[in-house]
């Protein structure tokens, strides 16, 4: 751990990553004596989306991410798009969330490809590999924007999913690339202080990070997660075959290899937590399978219905 006096952290909350739990329930209660973590200043406003500025990155000494398995991400961020999920009250909350739910608020566009192109989460991932014909919308067009918006690959696909459009890369892109490039030509540059919590083990994972900050590490464990109305989501918005899932993987791969960059980057996790979460990935997306990741993202492409057209 490195020694920095007047540590600053800019939050960098991923959408669907356990980020609301993290903010609401660690920083906002249940603080405890001897916490450190609770105690660093957080830099307003932080890393969300769009909102991810210069003035916030570069006055502060540390990154801390809020991250989850990409796949899981994703599928997250398409139950909360989706329109069948508008949820307009959250009783555990108590208030209304109308406006806090994207499926309640998409425009016409973009919930015709819910409708024709994405009714459930198994023909989402399921379109671009397979030559069916059953769905209204010509199906050449429907691949290309499932691929797209599982891509989050540009500005066309944001109103189909904002947190699929505002992915690992761009959180990367906005934070430790940018701060990076600002210091090309600085022969003493180090890269900005990073820390990693895994939303699969957000408490321990905090735990341990105030312990290293020699803090108590000890957080009282009434904490709530904050679900945005998940548990009243429609079950054909979540069903999801091993095979599905694995396809979801293949037309994510550049995002989990991302994802893999910013895990290796963090400097509170052990190699052993590194190179955990990245084979829990690999094994439930089939990739332990291949000899090689190149040769599994070959496999992938290869089983694209358009392969040939993409070159």
């Amino acid at each position: 751990m490195r020694a920095i006096q007047n540590r600053t952290i800019m939050l960098v909350h991923v959408g669907k990553a356990g980020g609301s739990t993290f903010r609401l329930s660690f920083y906002r209660k249940h603080w405890q004596p001897g916490n450190v973590l609770q105690r660093t200043p957080v830099l307003l406003p932080i890393c969300h989306m769009h909102a991810c500025h210069n003035d916030t990155l570069f006055k502060a000494t540390t990154l801390l991410f809020v991250v989850r398995n990409p796949v899981d991400r994703f599928i997250s961020a398409y139950k909360f798009s989706h329109p069948d999920n508008c949820i307009t009250f959250d009783e555990g909350r108590g208030w209304n969330v109308t406006n806090d739910i994207w499926g309640c608020n998409l425009p016409l566009g973009a919930r015709d490809f819910f409708r024709q192109c994405a009714p459930t989460l198994e023909v989402l991932a399921n379109v671009p590999f397979e030559d069916i014909n059953s769905n209204p919308r010509p199906m050449s067009v429907c691949r290309q924007s499932i691929r797209g918006m599982v891509a989050g690959q540009d500005e066309r696909y944001r109103k189909q999913s904002t947190h699929a459009y505002f992915n690992y890369k761009h959180y990367k892109h906005v934070t430790l690339d940018r701060h990076e490039a600002a210091s090309e030509g600085n022969t003493t540059y180090r890269k900005i202080e990073t820390f990693v919590v895994r939303t699969e083990h957000l408490w321990s994972d905090a735990s341990s990070l105030d312990v290293l900050l020699n803090g108590t590490g000890n957080f009282d464990t009434k904490q709530r997660n904050v679900t945005h109305g998940s548990e009243n989501y429609h079950k054909h918005t979540s069903t999801l075959s091993k095979r599905g899932y694995e396809r979801l993987c293949c037309m994510l791969h550049d995002e989990i290899s991302v994802f893999g960059e910013i895990i290796a980057s963090a400097e509170n996790l052990s190699g052993g937590d590194k190179v955990a979460t990245m084979r829990e990935v690999e094994g439930r997306c089939g990739i332990l399978t291949f000899a090689s990741r190149a040769a599994w993202a070959v496999s992938c492409r290869d089983g694209l219905v358009d392969a040939a057209e993409l070159g």
